[in-house]
């Protein structure tokens, strides 16, 4: 099985789950996705014209009461670490190599390959490119909060949020929503 059917394969289940507990957002989101991969070219690129996929994840410590948050120099916003797939058909990849990339961190681990959330989100237009959406695929990581961060140059800061302190970085849904994602 190739990666993009992989893939595929994967948001359809994530789809299903969505639509057994009746979660609106998660199925359209998934609805959305399946609909990308079979009606643009690139689904994966970074071709601003069109709408693409890019992947994140959530790195949270081992009792799962933390993530880590990175102040992105560009968006000027805490965010979960992330990026585009660069023509990679497998998000889950991606999301492993941005965490190891933005965080420094050797201890990281994929929990399971499987997708926790799924967020559309406008890319605004800016001077280099178009209003564009992000079809963006989240994944929970798992790492030693006791590990040094070794931050990148996308980031202002790096650090380890608490669940309970999450509101003090943000007031993003796309982020909160980690906070019910997390599968405690």
């Amino acid at each position: 099985m190739t990666d993009l059917n992989s893939f595929k394969q994967k948001i359809e289940t994530y789809a299903l789950k969505a639509s057994s507990q009746q979660n609106e957002r998660d199925y359209q989101n998934a609805v959305r996705t399946i609909d990308l991969l079979t009606s643009v070219r690139e689904p994966f690129g970074r071709d601003p014209n069109f709408s693409h996929i890019t992947a994140s994840a959530w790195v949270m410590n081992e009792s799962r009461s933390a993530l880590i948050l990175t102040h992105h120099k560009k968006l000027d916003t805490w965010l979960q670490v992330g990026g585009h797939c660069d023509g990679d058909p497998c998000p889950e990849r991606v999301a492993l190599k941005e965490a190891n990339e933005e965080t420094g961190l050797k201890s990281i681990r994929q929990m399971s390959t499987e997708p926790v959330d799924i967020d559309i989100h406008l890319v605004p237009a800016n001077a280099k490119e178009p209003a564009h959406y992000h079809y963006d695929v989240r994944y929970i990581l798992l790492a030693d909060e006791n590990e040094p961060l070794g931050m990148s140059d996308e980031s202002n800061d790096l650090r380890w949020v608490r669940f309970s302190e999450l509101d003090l970085f943000t007031n993003r849904p796309s982020v909160l929503i980690a906070r019910e994602k997390r599968g405690l």
